[in-house]
């Protein structure tokens, strides 16, 4: 029988609230956008349950910003990876299942556009 272990990325295996918290910081302080900018993005965000082009479509209204919601979601997916961390632990346990024959697996739900 083949064994299999399954994970949910977003805040089981990555902390994604945490690496959107940080986007969030760095997107409002580049842009110079206030102290409660990055607060704003962070509850308009809804812990990642917000689509994307809605979501940036808003950010460009709220902030009255130039960049095109599509330009601004674009720089958005290019970032994000580069802030995602993956505790030592997890990688250690996923390290541990794999010896003991149960590869691991990832199990991402997004919108067809890679919303994410």
């Amino acid at each position: 029988m083949q064994r299999l272990a399954l994970f949910d990325l977003d805040d089981t295996l990555v902390d994604r609230r945490l690496a959107f918290s940080a986007w969030a910081a760095e997107f409002a302080g580049e842009r110079r956008l206030g102290n409660e900018a990055a607060g704003w993005l962070i509850a308009a965000d809804r812990q990642g349950a917000a689509p994307r082009d809605q979501f940036f479509r808003e950010v460009r209204e709220r902030f009255g910003l130039a960049e095109a919601p599509e330009e601004l979601w674009a720089a958005y997916r290019a970032r994000m990876p580069e802030l995602v961390r993956c505790d030592p632990k997890v990688l250690d346990g996923l390290s541990q299942l794999w010896a003991s024959s149960w590869p691991p697996n990832g199990v991402v739900w997004c919108r067809p556009a890679g919303d994410g």
